[in-house]
């Protein structure tokens, strides 16, 4: 199994080289970051680093430069991609470990779980999918797709947060 790991970065040359540092040389693993329009050196350390960055000429928003990341995805190798932030907040060690110990995870959305939500409405909603859904943080920046769940979607017809989209509609077709 082959894992991407997406980056979003705007203005992180101060954090983006303890990312790639964690990440760089899991087997099987590459990294991506979509550098949306930083006015710092971010996409300068990330090539120091040796990984693969896309820059966007502006900032685009975190959507964008997610989807970006998803449309390398869909066209490259990989079979799964893993979210990770570029603040070093964010850890997906635990989201890779589950990809490669779980033969069917093909079919599933893997959900990271921050220990604190930066936003009062992120915890509401939280509180709401947990029940629900058994989904403590259904915003966590921290996901991972299979490119077997993504074949069955437009991608274009997704505006806003692509990811938490997939895990409403595989929920809902669960019930």
């Amino acid at each position: 199994m082959k894992i991407l790991i997406i980056c979003p970065a705007f203005n992180e040359a101060d954090n983006i080289g303890k990312v790639i540092s964690r990440y760089k040389n899991l087997p099987d693993t590459s990294m991506l970051v979509i550098d949306d329009g930083s006015s710092d050196n971010t996409s300068l350390v990330c090539n120091q680093h040796g990984v693969n960055v896309i820059c966007h000429n502006e900032n685009r928003g975190y959507e964008k430069a997610l989807q970006t990341g998803v449309d390398y995805f869909l066209k490259s190798e990989f079979d799964h991609y893993v979210i990770t932030d570029a603040d070093n907040e964010i850890f997906v060690d635990n989201i890779i470990a589950e990809l490669r110990n779980y033969s069917s995870v093909d079919h599933y959305v893997l959900i990271g779980q921050r220990k604190r939500k930066n936003r009062y409405i992120e915890n509401i909603l939280s509180i709401f999918t947990s029940y629900r859904y058994n989904i403590n943080d259904i915003f966590c920046g921290s996901k991972s797709i299979s490119k077997n769940i993504l074949k069955n979607h437009e991608i274009s017809d997704i505006t806003r947060n692509v990811f938490t989209y997939f895990v409403i509609k595989k929920l809902n077709n669960r019930e």
